[in-house]
Order: C-alpha cells, then sequence, then structure tokens
C-alpha cells in the first residue's frame, strides 16, 4: 500500500508552502497565530453567564497547535466564575469536534484550578465523537458529563 506523498498531487499545496516559508524565515507573520497555522487547528472559545453559571463552548479541535489557547480560555472562564462569584463552569462541547491528549490535560488543570476556588466543572453536551474520546480516556468519570446545557444547571 502506498501512502500519500503531496509531491503526488498535480497542485501544490498553498499551506504546506505557507508554513515551510514561516518557518524559514523564522517569524510569524503578525495576526496570525500558531494555532491558526495547521489546517483545522483553529479553535476558539465564547462565554456567557446562564442561572448563575459561567458557560465556556468550545469551538474547532484541540490539538497540538491550539491547546494552549484552550487552556487559557479555560483559565479565563475560571477567572470569570470568581468575579461573578459563581459556583459553576459548564464546558459546552457540542461544537468541539476534537481533542487530543494535550487538550485532557487542559481540562485536568481546569479542574484542579477550580477546585482550588471552589468551583465546579461540568462537560455539557459532548458529540459522538467527544463522547467517545471522554469514555475512552475515562474522563467520563472525573468529570460530570451531561447531554445538555440545562442539565448542567
Amino acid at each position: 500500500m502506498k501512502r500519500f506523498d503531496f509531491r503526488d498531487s498535480p497542485k501544490p499545496n498553498p499551506f504546506r508552502i505557507y508554513c515551510l516559508d514561516v518557518l524559514r524565515k523564522g517569524v510569524i507573520p503578525s495576526g496570525v497565530s500558531i494555532g491558526s497555522l495547521a489546517d483545522g487547528g483553529m479553535m476558539d472559545c465564547s462565554f456567557d453567564t446562564t442561572r448563575g453559571a459561567v458557560v465556556v463552548t468550545a469551538h474547532g479541535k484541540v490539538d497540538e497547535a491550539s491547546w494552549e489557547a484552550f487552556d487559557s480560555h479555560l483559565e479565563d472562564g475560571i477567572g470569570r466564575a470568581v468575579e461573578a462569584g459563581s459556583k459553576m463552569l459548564v464546558i459546552d462541547l457540542a461544537q468541539l469536534d476534537y481533542m487530543s491528549s494535550r487538550g485532557l490535560r487542559a481540562l485536568t488543570v481546569a479542574k484542579r484550578r477550580a477546585d482550588a476556588a471552589g468551583i465546579g466543572i461540568t462537560l455539557a453536551a459532548p458529540n459522538d465523537v467527544m463522547r467517545e474520546i471522554l469514555a475512552i480516556s475515562r474522563y467520563d468519570k472525573l468529570f460530570s458529563v451531561k447531554d445538555t446545557i440545562e442539565e448542567s444547571l
């Protein structure tokens, strides 16, 4: 069985060319984050406060390129919960497509931070992929996992 090689493609891979150019120059252009350099590696989070709980909604993929941003967003969510006097942080996983072991580590660190601040963490609305990742890693035993945000509140 032959492995795919980008050189076999009739079209040049502009993303690969761009990344090699960035690596050669050693400078990441302004406005480009490390997380945005990987195809599909982008992730973002939004925040909301619902019925006294801070809800962090993660979008995209948490992988090698984006786990630090995810960790930072979780830390920010914990800070927002502390400022709001909330005792609950809900992490909405419905729009998260994938999470690597780095993302799982970020969840572990967030749990430690939240526990130290007296805040509980609930994982909400995981899709099938995320549910499988949580089950395989046994994080469904470490965290409270609910089917909806409403159940988490």
